[in-house]
């Protein structure tokens, strides 16, 4: 497989070198982007309302934009530093293209603010949670928790972000998070098992933490922790196979807040302007996180302890790599991609009688496209997988054990898709539309997984009150009456810092050959706050 990457890289490399020397970043026209038009005309000035100061402004022959600083707060000083930038003669345009306004603004204190080498922002944030529980079968066990409503979230979370300039291209980015629960200390401690609160009382993650900029006219160069997308989708991704997800509270985060940032060396090059060939190496494995067997959200056995994983070592044989080549095709852009990685979903296997997790390497092939046509974006994500090992049924299992036979799994290829689109052509209101599905090629009916598999997303979003609030709705559902889930949150901003927001959640799933029929009783209803900052 690695031998085919290469050869790949090297094709689609040497299709077009004349154009090598073109860089692929776009020319720009300056800071104001051509000629701008003065206003002009009178101002009245009893219409506007405007006061004693700004009258003065204007009979000492002062500017409608000095007139505006002084609405925006802007002190004597500000005017006065607006009016060495532009001197009485520059209502020409070749005059205020001269002027550099990059370097110096008016922020809305009045003080003076030029551009640095490093930014630091984030956020901070407090979120409460409680869960409705659903009446439940009188053979299923207890838990250690009564009927709802019971508080199972008071998370307090710090998120981070960095960026420092190393020079004019190169950057490094640095971004973190770290929160901590305080409702597992409020119910006692004592109620939960060392696996649940290592896994929700508090944890950090260093999510991002990168080092690029371009190598040459025609090469850019990334190394570090990162995320990478390839895919189109915003629900059920086939093809986004280079970062693990996190799943330790399913369906309560979107696909973008889940991602896991790997180790990689990525190499971006551009064949053409139209183009772009990645090539990427991972020498870092990391697994999905999933909620262990004994917390609210299982969905594993209880018997399955996640601990006793048998991760691959990060030694350069089991290094994984990843190929893209994406080019633009009038309003929409192609992606071919090739793989070679482990899959993040793991097999069981037994050795001495004792069950071990494992992952199995995968090769990957697949295609993406996007395409905007008015008011619309479509999308679409084809994948081939060969070599997934997948579990057989419990009585399969069990006889095979009682055999000797210590092969559990069957290695067969699995072939996704997802179609889908954006529609914006209603004023404040955005839809996503997606369907996805699943088929595995020489299916037996021993294997836990089914042949078929089919799911639906909507998502609908609507903002009110000038954007300070938003209401969106997310919904999916799965087929062979598997169930669905529905989520409703609300935002309401206050200030651009300043916001509150709260959702409901409702788990649906009552099929029992459902891989989430575990947490149908954690239906849940969340409201926080969070406060967004930036260093000054």
């Amino acid at each position: 497989m690695k031998s085919r990457i290469l050869l790949i890289c090297l094709c689609c490399l040497l299709l077009s070198p004349p154009l090598w020397a073109s860089s692929p970043v776009e020319t720009s026209e300056g800071a104001l982007g051509g000629d701008i038009n003065l206003l002009d005309g009178d101002i009245d000035l009893l219409d506007d309302g405007s006061s004693e100061d700004e009258v003065d402004l204007l009979d000492d022959g002062s500017s409608e934009d000095e007139v505006d600083l002084l609405d925006d707060g802007a002190s004597e000083e500000d005017i006065d530093l607006f009016e060495s930038e532009a001197s009485s003669d520059s209502s020409s345009a070749e005059d205020f293209d001269a002027i550099d306004l990059s370097a110096v603004h008016i922020d809305s204190v009045g003080t003076e603010s030029t551009d640095r080498w490093w930014d630091v922002d984030g956020s901070l944030s407090s979120e409460l949670g409680y869960r409705f529980e659903k009446q439940r079968e009188t053979s299923e066990p207890q838990r250690n928790f009564g009927q709802g409503p019971t508080l199972v979230k008071w998370r307090h979370t710090l998120q981070v972000n960095g960026q420092v300039q190393l020079s004019d291209s190169w950057k490094w980015v640095v971004e973190g998070w770290g929160f901590y629960d305080s409702a597992y200390s409020q119910r006692g401690r004592n109620d939960f098992d060392d696996n649940t609160l290592e896994t929700y009382e508090s944890d950090a993650e260093l999510r991002e933490f990168w080092v690029g900029g371009p190598l040459t006219s025609w090469m850019d160069l990334r190394f570090g922790r990162q995320i990478v997308v390839w895919g189109e989708a915003d629900v059920e991704t086939a093809t986004d196979v280079l970062n693990p997800r996190d799943l330790r509270e399913p369906f309560l985060t979107d696909v973008e807040d889940q991602r896991l940032a790997v180790t990689m060396l990525k190499a971006d090059f551009y064949p053409t302007l139209n183009s772009t060939l990645s090539v990427i190496v991972i020498p870092e494995f990391r697994p999905e996180l999933l909620p262990p067997a004994t917390s609210d959200f299982r969905v594993l056995p209880p018997s399955v302890d996640l601990d006793d994983a048998d991760l691959p070592n990060n030694g350069p044989e089991n290094w994984e790599y990843g190929l893209r080549y994406k080019f633009t095709v009038g309003s929409g852009d192609v992606s071919l991609l090739a793989a070679q990685v482990f899959d993040d979903r793991f097999h069981l296997e037994f050795e001495g009688g004792q069950p071990k997790l494992r992952h199995e390497r995968v090769e990957v092939w697949g295609v993406n496209a996007n395409y905007a046509s008015g008011n619309f974006v479509y999308k679409l994500e084809g994948v081939y997988n060969v070599g997934r090992r997948l579990g057989v049924r419990g009585d399969v299992l069990q006889q095979r054990l009682n055999q000797g036979i210590t092969e559990v799994t069957e290695e067969k290829d699995e072939m996704g898709m997802n179609v889908g689109f954006d529609y914006s052509g209603i004023n404040d209101l955005t839809l996503t539309l997606e369907f996805g599905a699943t088929h595995i090629v020489d299916h037996e009916a021993e294997l836990t997984d089914r042949e078929n598999n089919q799911n639906a997303a909507v998502r609908a979003a609507y903002t009110l009150f000038n954007e300070q609030l938003t209401l969106e709705y997310f919904g999916v559902t799965y087929s062979d009456d598997d169930g669905t889930f529905h989520r409703i949150t609300g935002d309401y901003d206050f200030t651009d810092t300043f916001h509150v927001f709260t959702s409901v959640a409702v788990y649906d799933f009552y099929s029992t050959t459902s891989p989430f029929f575990g947490i149908r009783e954690q239906d849940r209803l969340t409201a926080g706050v969070q406060w967004d900052f930036t260093v000054p």
